[in-house]
């Protein structure tokens, strides 16, 4: 029993530290691009790399629903909603291609994730599903990376508030839009970080054999 919690403690020890050093590139990606260019677009390293974490969340999130059939019609419709975040993120480039293109897609990849869905079984399944992931205990560490995307990271973006402090330091619009560049893109890539972190625990979770103590329909 020793030896299994020490490997235990061990191992969780080691992802720990892999998961810090990770999490240290995206301040590092975001100073270099203001310092490159002031302002960080889509084709930066930090917008380039919220677009991967967002695409592998979706891949391993939709791997996910494939474990388990009363968490599928979540994961499906979670899968979905990380695949419509990086259209969004990308959508100066298919806006070059054909004005509001992100949204026709993603209004596409929405249907048809509710679509598929509703055709595993009842509505009431799916909220059924969505219930037992509420349930789970990764939900909370969702919500806390969708608040720092959708609220705080918002918040730093408002002009509203960096022109106050600019007032108060006696700072210019062009001293002060670098800082809140960095400022909110670092939250936003942190945000799409904890949700592929939490992804991947997800994924793990259900690829575990599951005992007669655990309840196989929540993670």
């Amino acid at each position: 029993m020793f030896k299994t919690d020490l490997k235990y403690i061990t191992i969780h020890l080691v992802w720990f530290v892999v998961a810090s050093l990770v999490a240290t590139l995206i301040p590092i990606m975001a100073m270099i691009d203001v310092r490159m260019q002031l302002v960080i677009t889509e084709q930066s390293f930090t917008e380039i790399s919220q677009t991967v974490m967002l695409l592998a969340s979706c891949a391993v999130v939709f791997r996910a629903s494939r474990l388990n059939d009363t968490l599928k019609p979540a994961c499906i419709l979670l899968s979905a909603f990380f695949l419509c975040l990086a259209l969004r993120e990308n959508d100066t480039l298919f806006n070059s291609i054909y004005q509001s293109l992100w949204f026709v897609i993603g209004l596409i990849v929405a249907a048809l994730a509710f679509g598929y869905t509703l055709l595993l079984g009842r509505f009431s399944h799916t909220v059924h599903s969505l219930a037992n992931f509420a349930r789970g205990r990764f939900f909370p560490g969702f919500c806390g990376a969708f608040i720092l995307v959708f609220v705080i990271s918002r918040l730093l973006g408002m002009t509203e508030i960096w022109d106050m402090m600019a007032d108060a330091l006696s700072l210019t619009h062009d001293q002060y839009y670098p800082l809140k560049t960095f400022a909110e893109e670092c939250v936003e890539s942190y945000g799409y970080y904890i949700l592929l972190v939490f992804s991947l625990g997800l994924l793990h979770e259900l690829r575990r054999p599951v005992t007669h103590a655990e309840h196989p329909t929540q993670v």
